[in-house]
Parts: structure tokens; sequence; C-alpha cells
């Protein structure tokens, strides 16, 4: 665990921390709130990423990412991911310079053994990544998006996720059309249940500036 760190900027998980212990599970970052590279080094084979099933990362108000893409397909085995209260955080996964579209084929993924995630407070979080080809989570169950009201999509790449069968909106008090609290929704596929979330809050903002 890394906590309250707060003249650390860069390399909080460094490549020489993964070299000497090779079986680090988990990792938790909190109340790094200048942090601006959480890991060192660019993904380069030989580190042991490979290993990494937890990651919590919370109260990191100066990262705009997270992760590079290099990076996050080192996380092979990553099976829980939390960011929670990182106000300028703007993707999860930086933009990669020079993507091609694959013709609609799923023939990279990003996490794949991901599981749970959670995506909260993120007050300037326009996306998860900016994967342009269709993908696959093909476990992940479990998500929650709270707290995210810029976030217009997951990623402009079809996602596909066959065991999630709904996002966690509870803490954001959505009704339904009979006015019965709503703790999570689905809309065919997780993009256009993202889209809804952000498409509803807007809604609701321009109701409230009405009254």
């Amino acid at each position: 665990m890394v906590e309250d760190c707060h003249r650390l900027v860069k390399n909080v998980v460094p490549a020489h921390l993964l070299e000497m212990s090779p079986n680090l599970e988990k990792v938790e970052i909190y109340n790094c709130d200048l942090v601006e590279d959480v890991f060192g080094f660019g993904g380069q084979d030989g580190f042991p990423l490979e290993n990494i099933r937890m990651l919590i990362v919370r109260c990191c108000d100066k990262l705009r990412n997270l992760f590079s893409p290099s990076i996050a397909r080192g996380l092979v085995h990553l099976q829980e991911l939390i960011i929670d209260d990182c106000s300028m955080m703007e993707e999860v996964v930086a933009n990669e310079d020079g993507e091609h579209s694959g013709g609609g084929r799923i023939y990279s993924t990003l996490f794949p053994q991901l599981k749970h995630l959670e995506l909260r407070g993120l007050s300037s979080l326009g996306r998860f990544c900016h994967v342009i080809h269709d993908w696959e989570m093909p476990f992940l169950d479990h998500m929650a998006v709270l707290n995210c009201p810029k976030m217009q999509t997951f990623s402009p790449g079809f996602v596909h996720a066959p065991n999630l069968q709904c996002v966690k909106v509870e803490e954001q008090n959505w009704w339904d059309s009979k006015g019965k609290r709503v703790e999570c929704i689905w809309i065919d596929d997780l993009n256009k249940t993202i889209q809804h979330l952000f498409e509803k809050q807007q809604q609701e903002e321009e109701e409230e500036d009405e009254e």
C-alpha cells in the first residue's frame, strides 16, 4: 500500500519494485494528490505485471489516466479494479496513437480476467479507454459507475461483456418512470448503458436549471 505521499509525483510503482516483488498481487494507492504517473516504466517485457490481481486507486487528483496501453496489456490477470475520487482523470487507459480499426473483429483484449470494475467520483472522466476496434471483457460481471458526470461512453469500439447484466448506479439516486428507485441499469450493451446514464443525468440537470 502507498498512502499519503504528498510529495510523490511519478513512479508510485517503479520497475525495481516489481523486480523485487515478482509475486505482488495487490496494489493500493491512497491520497497521493500530486502523483501524475503510477507505473514508472513503459510496460516492457520482463516486468511481472501479470501477477497483479487487484488495483485500488483513491484520491489521486493529478492523475489524468492510470495506464498506458502497454501497461494495460500487461495486466493479464487483473481481476478487480477500483478507481475513486480522482478529479482530473479523463480516461483510465491513455489513448494510443496510431491505432487502427480491426474491421469489426475482436482481435485484442484488455484486462482479459477482469471481473470487478468500479469507477467512482471521477468528475472529469469521459471514457474508460480509446479502443476503436471491437473487443471483449469475457469475465466482467460487476461494474459500478457512480458520480462520473462527463462519462459519455465506455470506449469508441463495441465492448463484448457476455457476463455483465447491469451497471450499478444506486448512489446517484436514479428513478424510473414509475418513481421507483433504480439500483442498476442495462440498455442492450455497455456503451449504450453508459450513454443512457450520461443523457439521463444531462436531462435531470436541465430540469433542475429550469426550476
